[in-house]
């Protein structure tokens, strides 16, 4: 019994009254060991339970075995059925239980910090593209078991992630606008063309689809300076453009936007391609003309 606890045996024996193994007084000695019964039996519950969420956070965190093996009378204990079976010096002293305790702490420290780092990284994201917490299913202000740390920073991790996937929309919705802004100033897009943009971006703009779930943000969204900039043109687009007659207006009735903006992008490639080849055939009557002794 002293040997498991990390106690001497001898200085036991001293504190009880008995100077050698044959001085001893039974009634003592008995009450003695029943003492380091309960002792043996209250470290080896406590090892039992604290080597079980021990084993827990190694696994969570990719602890190297090295560092484990530090703690090998848990691992011992953690395979063991009664403290019959734990003889090794040590393995159920009170400090050895400590020293375990501390290290489950400091492995639930590592855990909370590294919950809280991307609980911010959310919690700016979120702030930075206008959403709302509800939205990714996000409670800042909940209270978090320190058991389930590891759990709580999976799920912040996926809505950070379901965020980054938000933007990658957006910013394709962004590079589709600049292309029919360039071709606007550029005088290659048609009037009935402007006129479907209008369309497109008072009804769609506000409202764009993530895997089916309708993302509403105002046009002052501060997303990217580009999608604020966009948006801004796109207010000056419409109360720019005169107005069309409603039967000349190109209804959309809920059509997907993306493959309204892929139509409308080929249709804006053709009229490139078209003003391309004018060019090269107002160059060439250039080259005629002059070889002709036609004006330059």
């Amino acid at each position: 019994m002293c040997r498991v606890l990390g106690a001497d045996y001898k200085k036991r024996l001293s504190e009880m009254g008995c100077m050698s193994d044959d001085d001893v007084d039974m009634d003592r000695l008995y009450k003695e060991m029943d003492l380091l019964d309960v002792t043996i039996n209250s470290n080896y519950k406590k090892l039992k339970d604290v080597g079980s969420e021990l084993f827990l956070e190694w696994g969570r965190a990719d602890t190297l075995l090295k560092n484990m093996l530090k703690f090998s009378y848990v691992i011992s204990v953690h395979d063991s059925t009664t403290p019959a079976e734990i003889d090794e010096p040590h393995f159920l002293d009170t400090l050895w239980v400590k020293k375990a305790r501390t290290e489950l702490d400091d492995r639930r420290k590592d855990a909370k910090k590294e919950y809280q780092k991307q609980k911010e990284k959310l919690k700016g994201m979120i702030h930075e593209s206008r959403l709302t917490y509800d939205f990714v299913g996000f409670n800042p202000k909940e209270k978090v078991d320190p058991k389930n740390y590891y759990q709580e920073t999976c799920k912040v991790l996926k809505q950070i992630e379901k965020i980054r996937e938000l933007s990658v929309s957006r910013k394709e919705m962004v590079y589709r606008m600049e292309r029919v802004q360039m071709a606007i100033a550029q005088n290659k897009l048609p009037t009935p063309k402007i006129r479907d943009l209008k369309e497109l971006a008072m009804n769609h703009v506000k409202k764009i689809s993530v895997k089916g779930q309708p993302i509403i943000y105002p046009l002052r969204s501060e997303l990217l300076v580009a999608e604020m900039d966009v948006s801004r043109r796109i207010l000056v687009l419409h109360t720019s453009i005169s107005e069309t007659s409603n039967s000349e207006r190109r209804e959309y009735n809920g059509e997907d936007i993306s493959t309204a903006f892929d139509n409308l992008e080929s249709e804006i490639d053709a009229l490139e391609e078209q003003h391309e080849q004018q060019l090269e055939k107002e160059a060439r009557m250039l080259k005629t003309r002059t070889r002709s002794g036609g004006y330059v």
